[in-house]
């Protein structure tokens, strides 16, 4: 049944009361026609409970921007969603279209800094977040009485001669839901071995993140990038904004007895129902967590991002030996869900669940 305005629904009893699901919410394609942002397209969903995100495809099927019931979840850079003709894919460039949202999808030979492997060049974070998907199709249909929606497409990245990788990415929500899941699976179907990275760029930003915002994750060990202690309380965030240079912190999460790591980024400020954001993942398909703080003006964004990898550049990970190697018609298969935590209820029951997993006790 879909949940509505706090009623269900049988497919009927809804279908009696509206025109066409589109009254209350679905799918549809956009196209964003001005400036650098002119041929790119958008997906936008709307689920009717106040969760309203958008998909490009142009921009490697990742998401945009996401919002509930008008607050953003996603922080978005001044760049807009530039479109890949008007960018290069080389060492740092990739910035001047850096669009963040509340998903940018970095890999797929390729994370972290501009480097040299091999006697390849490999810009910032690969190029995965530059290319156009193929084979798009987004879709709304009842299945029974649960109203679905989904958009899938491929993104490939390739060479003449080596590269070819192909990721198979659907992105599903439905009538009534509070929840985005990603599945990726993405294929080598080059004839040889190559190397694998893929790390989602979760980016979070005001109103969700503010200073009285915490993250409950159940980390076992973090440390920085470059040096081995933390000096600051990661689970908060400053309550202004101001100048410092980045900090990156790497964090070895625990899973529970499904295999899944879950936190969750609450906005407890004082006076105000607290609500937030529900992060959920396979660890053994992403054992890695990158935690990225950058609270400068304009740039007030947190990022979370679950990994096969960390982001030293694909150079560094050959050199440690800790580069994912992908044999010829190999896949790997990865989701990642996102939840919209509303109310008390959904908080206290969400933290609960958190306490299951030992680690999560060191944050009290």
């Amino acid at each position: 049944m879909v949940q509505l305005y706090g009623q269900f629904f049988t497919r009927q009893q809804l279908r009696e009361r509206i025109g066409h699901e589109s009254q209350i919410g679905g799918v549809r394609r956009l196209a964003l026609t001005d400036g650098n942002q002119k041929d790119v397209e958008v997906i936008e969903f709307r689920t009717g409970s106040g969760l309203h995100f958008q998909v490009s495809p142009t921009r490697g099927m990742d998401i945009i921007l996401a919002e509930y019931k008008g607050k953003a979840i996603g922080w978005r850079s001044r760049t807009g969603e530039v479109a890949p003709a008007y960018l290069e894919t080389h060492g740092f460039i990739p910035r001047r279209g850096s669009f963040g949202g509340l998903v940018c999808t970095c890999g797929y030979s390729q994370v972290g800094n501009p480097c040299h492997d091999q006697g390849q060049e490999h810009c910032l974070h690969g190029r995965a977040q530059l290319s156009p998907a193929t084979n798009v199709w987004a879709e709304a249909a009842w299945d029974g009485d649960e109203y679905k929606m989904w958009c899938q497409g491929k993104v490939i990245e390739l060479d003449k001669f080596t590269e070819y990788f192909v990721n198979e990415r659907r992105i599903e929500t439905s009538l009534g839901a509070n929840m985005i899941r990603i599945k990726d699976c993405l294929t080598n179907h080059s004839f040889q071995t190559q190397g694998h990275m893929m790390l989602y760029h979760i980016n979070l930003g005001f109103p969700l993140l503010s200073g009285h915002t915490r993250l409950y994750a159940p980390s076992s060990d973090v440390r920085h990038r470059d040096k081995p202690s933390v000096d600051f309380d990661w689970t908060r965030y400053p309550l202004e904004p101001h100048t410092q240079v980045e900090d990156v912190l790497y964090h070895e999460m625990e899973a529970d007895e499904e295999g899944y790591v879950t936190m969750a980024l609450i906005n407890e400020t004082p006076g105000k129902a607290r609500w937030g954001l529900q992060l959920r993942y396979t660890k053994e398909s992403l054992p890695n967590f990158v935690h990225w703080f950058q609270p400068s003006p304009g740039a007030y964004v947190m990022g979370l991002e679950p990994s096969n990898c960390w982001v030293d550049g694909r150079a560094a990970h050959r050199e440690r030996g800790e580069l994912v190697m992908l044999e010829p018609g190999e896949q790997h298969h990865y989701e990642v869900e996102f939840k919209i935590l509303d109310g008390e209820e959904e908080i206290t029951s969400t933290l609960e669940k958190l306490k299951q997993v030992e680690m999560f006790e060191k944050l009290k």
